[in-house]
């Protein structure tokens, strides 16, 4: 299945600890030059806070899609949920996977992601889906003025 919409993978899938992949993608025009793909359930696995509750979990995965590509770390794709199709040149198959760049690995996705509900919660915009129920807190580490390290630069003042 291969049509105009479909991206190239430039290296083999990555397997994560827990399942899920990541991999490199082949230039392209449509995307920035340092993407790569994160499979949508890996994806999840980093950014959620929801393990139980599905409904939840999918609000808070496009939750977390949204944010990123308002910060043009994420490039949305064709597809409804924003999932481009990654075809692998070494078993010529197709996969679905969201194209991140700007955030380097998973790592510093997972810590984008943390700042980005920390935001939400801090400024009382609260927006970010919770399970019925759940405590929102803001941990005293994160406020503005304070020392506090960022993914990508230290606060210094």
């Amino acid at each position: 299945m291969v049509n105009d919409t479909t991206l190239t993978a430039a290296s083999i899938r990555h397997s994560g600890k827990s399942g899920g992949w990541t991999c490199q993608l082949a230039p392209d025009e449509r995307i920035p030059s340092d993407s790569w793909a994160i499979d949508p359930g890996l994806f999840g696995m980093y950014v959620c806070t929801t393990r139980h509750d599905q409904e939840v979990r999918y609000a808070q995965v496009m939750w977390h899609v949204q944010k990123f590509a308002a910060r043009k770390w994420l490039t949305p794709g064709p597809s409804e949920d924003q999932l481009w199709p990654i075809r692998f040149k070494d078993d010529g198959s197709t996969d679905y996977a969201f194209v991140l760049s700007g955030v380097w690995n998973i790592a510093d996705m997972s810590q984008a992601a943390r700042e980005l509900r920390y935001d939400d919660a801090y400024y009382h915009e609260d927006t970010y889906p919770h399970a019925e129920g759940a405590k929102r807190r803001v941990g005293t580490a994160h406020r503005p003025g304070g020392s506090y390290r960022t993914f990508r630069a230290e606060y210094l003042g």
